[in-house]
């Protein structure tokens, strides 16, 4: 999507995922009728990153535990009906990020403009489900409300790991 844009500025870019570190991370899916989702965010950016599309439909998946990585709760929102099955975690070295999200099923990237994101990268390579709001191949793309709770729904009934994407991204 960057690349797009930059190319109608005259700027040509080469995409070259990364990751800031050790790649070699194993696959770690594990089927489970109560998936674990995970979303980055910036304190100040939660509308941005999707953190209001998740607190608006959580309450529609009790079984889903919804994890965010970033922010701490906001004491004025916390305690609402839909924050029961959502856990911020605020900020976390990566050694502890990435033990955390090695057990969970698929990372959300709801961000509208932006670049591959690492959370995607490193759910594809854990042989997760990842959803994001931007097409890439072999992640589950999502573009409003429905689709982003049907991609959910179907997070329960996966039950292999995700070679396709692992392959695809690493």
């Amino acid at each position: 999507m960057e690349q797009k844009a930059l190319r109608k500025l005259g700027i040509e870019a080469i995409v070259c995922p990364m990751i800031f570190d050790d790649a070699r991370l194993p696959v770690s899916f594990k089927p489970s009728k109560n998936p674990h989702v995970y979303m980055t965010a910036h304190p100040g950016r939660e509308k941005e990153y999707g953190i209001d599309k998740i607190r608006k439909i959580a309450d529609l998946f009790p079984n889903i535990i919804f994890h965010i990585y970033g922010l701490f709760p906001n004491p004025y929102l916390v305690g609402t009906p839909q924050d029961k099955n959502i856990m911020y975690h605020g900020l976390t070295n990566e050694d502890r990020f990435n033990m955390e999200i090695s057990d969970y099923h698929a990372a959300i990237r709801l961000n509208k403009f932006d670049g591959f994101a690492e959370t995607l990268a490193k759910s594809a390579l854990m042989g997760q489900f990842p959803i994001s709001w931007i097409p890439y191949p072999h992640i589950t793309h999502v573009h409003d409300a429905s689709s982003l709770r049907k991609a959910l729904e179907g997070l329960s009934k996966k039950k292999e790991p995700n070679y396709e994407a692992r392959k695809y991204w690493s």
